[in-house]
């Protein structure tokens, strides 16, 4: 019995070592080149800026004020200090009709010797900006959710003739971490914050990791195996992922466009579809044409508020005519007209009616 035993350990040292000989000598050759992270996010860039340049006829002048870590609860660089560049990166995959105001940094300021103008909106330098973005990591909830098990076997036999020992391990971690952001919209010319405009999106990190360890011991003499797997994913790219969906959202509704079609299983949004509405309804004191860029808002495909039946007669018009422009139609002006209030189920006289103009303008293609 102990020469069986003991033919039995030496059996598992070679092979234990074998193993791991061949492990440090193995060359692994990659099967194929890295791959561009995907998420289910990727097109909705794109599929913005495909939206804005439908629904808008104008440039968008957009500046980017302050976008940092307000939680301080980072360590080791968790999540980045400053995103002001990764902001301004994501206005520019967007693209579209959006002009992208430089603003000085602090540091830039420091530098030329121009006071506080990393302070002061563009505005001020004679550049019009519509609206100014900031935002901030405002929560950042660590280990939230911590979840540890551990399963532990031990077992001896051959008391008398030499004693044998098998322990095996297993302990197995799990935790969560949440990630909260916050976008907003300064209306820079009336030096507000723009209403209805805020966003605010959370995202949930996962650490997983698993212990494993064997233990052989015959006679006092005893080998062992151990590894471990953790697995944790990315702070940095969520973090991105989390600019991405405020910039869209945010600028989706101070446009205001539909921008929940461009976000994989997005929810329509009523306030921004409410803002549509009003828009299109709202009256105001005729302003001059000089001033209409510096417009706190801007409404669909145009500045200007509608104020008479007429106003909005050619609102709901302009909004026909970037159906036009998609060129799925071959009717133009009024037949077009009527055959988009036909195919939504609304007379030909209804083209004052808000819930038209709404429905028209959610589904207006892009």
């Amino acid at each position: 019995m102990l020469r069986l035993i003991r033919f039995i350990y030496i059996l598992l040292v070679t092979a234990l070592l074998a193993a791991c000989a061949s492990r440090e000598a193995l060359v692994v050759e990659p099967n194929s080149l890295p791959k561009q992270r995907i998420n289910a996010f990727n097109n909705s860039l794109q599929c913005f800026g495909r939206m804005l340049n439908a629904y808008v006829d104008q440039p968008l002048p957009i500046e980017v004020g302050v976008i940092r870590d307000a939680t301080g609860a980072s360590r080791d660089g968790e999540i980045p200090i400053d995103l002001r560049d990764m902001t301004v990166s994501t206005l520019s995959k967007i693209g579209g009709p959006l002009s992208i105001v430089y603003r000085p940094t602090i540091d830039e300021t420091q530098l030329f010797n121009i006071g506080g103008a990393a302070m002061i909106p563009s505005r001020a330098f004679g550049n019009d900006t519509i609206f100014t973005l900031y935002g901030a990591v405002t929560e950042f909830d660590r280990a939230f959710y911590n979840k540890k098990t551990s399963q532990n076997l031990s077992t001896e036999f051959g008391a008398g003739k030499g004693m044998t020992n098998f322990d095996f391990g297993r302990n197995t971690q799990k935790t969560s971490t949440r990630i909260v952001m916050d976008f907003y919209a300064n209306q820079t010319t009336m030096f507000s914050i723009a209403n209805h405009t805020a966003s605010t999106n959370a995202m949930v990190l996962n650490l997983d990791s698993v212990d494993h360890n064997y233990d052989i011991s015959i006679n006092g003499n005893s080998i062992g195996w151990s590894d471990s797997l953790s697995r944790i994913e990315a702070r940095h790219a969520s973090v991105r992922l989390l600019v991405e969906l405020g910039v869209i959202e945010t600028l989706g509704k101070a446009v205001p466009v539909p921008y929940w079609k461009c976000l994989p299983g997005g929810i329509e949004d009523p306030e921004t579809v409410e803002t549509a509405r009003r828009e299109f309804i709202q009256t105001q004191e005729a302003q001059n044409v000089e001033t209409i860029p510096n417009t706190h808002t801007l409404s669909f495909t145009q500045v200007r508020r509608a104020r008479t039946p007429l106003e909005i007669e050619q609102k709901f018009n302009t909004l026909v005519s970037a159906y036009a422009l998609t060129g799925k139609y071959t009717e133009t002006g009024v037949a077009l007209r009527d055959r988009l209030l036909q195919d939504a189920g609304f007379l030909s006289s209804d083209y004052t009616n808000p819930d038209v103009y709404v429905a028209l303008w959610k589904t207006l293609p892009y």
